[in-house]
């Protein structure tokens, strides 16, 4: 009884979590500003470029368009690109072990000449999921008990319905 009491518990306090992540603290997808990054190739190396430092460049670098995972070993720097759909391109940047990446979505519309279109941009989506399950603890407790007492009301009037 006691275990399926924690499980029930625990049960309780992932839904809240998700639900607060997904509905109340997830960031929103903001409209990409002049600080919009995408992936430019460097020699070997992929690296974020902002788009209004790439417009300005004289001879731009190649733009990546496959999907790309690099992390270098000696420093904390991760970038992960992936096509979600043709041509179109979500690329994440840590900059640090343990940030949230800098998220973008665009779209390549023509490679020549090329033509890219922003789509959104977010920060903060780890630490809205690490928050979720911290804040979701009050919730699921109101739960948990709101369930229990309503199993408890439900046994004692089945109870004096038997009785007599």
């Amino acid at each position: 009884m006691f275990l399926m009491r924690l499980a029930l518990g625990f049960l309780l306090w992932w839904i809240s979590a998700w639900l607060l992540h997904v509905y109340v603290l997830m960031p929103k997808k903001s409209m990409p500003g002049s600080m919009f990054p995408v992936c430019v190739w460097d020699g070997a190396r992929p690296m974020p470029m902002f788009l209004a430092e790439r417009k300005k460049a004289e001879m731009p670098k190649r733009l990546c368009t496959e999907a790309v995972d690099y992390h270098e070993a000696d420093r904390p720097y991760w970038l992960q690109l992936e096509e979600i759909a043709p041509a179109t391109f979500h690329l994440q940047v840590w900059n640090d072990s343990m940030g949230d990446p800098f998220e973008s979505a665009y779209q390549v519309a023509s490679t020549h000449p090329e033509r890219i279109i922003p789509l959104w941009q977010r920060r903060g989506a780890n630490m809205a999921r690490a928050l979720s399950f911290f804040y979701a603890f009050v919730p699921s407790i109101v739960l948990y008990k709101l369930l229990f007492y309503l199993r408890a009301r439900r046994l004692k009037k089945k109870q004096q319905a038997s009785a007599l």
